[in-house]
């Protein structure tokens, strides 16, 4: 059997079958370059009922998000900006942290230069809030948020 006894559609599958195990290959030995981030709107927190603004057992509405790890935090919001069809001045992130009194709020981003692995902590499962620009044409950029001025209140 020659590659000419083949139909031109079933040999298209079988590259195309080809082409996403290398793809999925690259990607597992890649793995632990990555973290996977849950993304949070405000819409999430909007619709999740319950006591805290996130669930801990992952019943929340979330985006999962692919970023890595040595990225800094403006190399992060370009890459949520991204994945999620934002223009990058129009989103912020904010980490969330637990409390002690067990509840999850976000946290503001103190150094913009350090890295995603730093600033995102296992203990709160990767889990970030995505503060975006209300939707407009054009997107709006969000105002500069400095740490004396101005308090977030979740």
């Amino acid at each position: 059997m020659t590659t000419a006894d083949i139909e031109e559609q079933l040999l298209k599958r079988l590259q195309e079958a080809r082409r996403l195990k290398v793809l999925r290959q690259k990607e597992r030995e890649e793995a632990h370059l990555y973290l996977s981030v849950k993304a949070y709107t405000e819409h999430a927190l909007m619709t999740h009922k319950g006591a805290d603004l996130i669930s801990e057992n992952g019943t929340s509405p979330c985006f999962t998000l692919k970023v890595a790890k040595s990225a800094s935090y403006l190399e992060a919001v370009a890459t949520v900006a991204e994945q999620m069809g934002y223009p990058v001045g129009s989103v912020r992130l904010w980490p969330f942290c637990k409390q002690f009194t067990r509840s999850n709020r976000p946290k503001r981003v103190q150094d913009t230069t350090e890295t995603v692995a730093t600033f995102l902590k296992p203990k709160n499962d990767f889990s970030v809030f995505v503060e975006t620009a209300p939707p407009r044409v054009p997107v709006p950029l969000l105002p500069v948020s400095e740490n004396g001025g101005q308090c977030f209140l979740f």
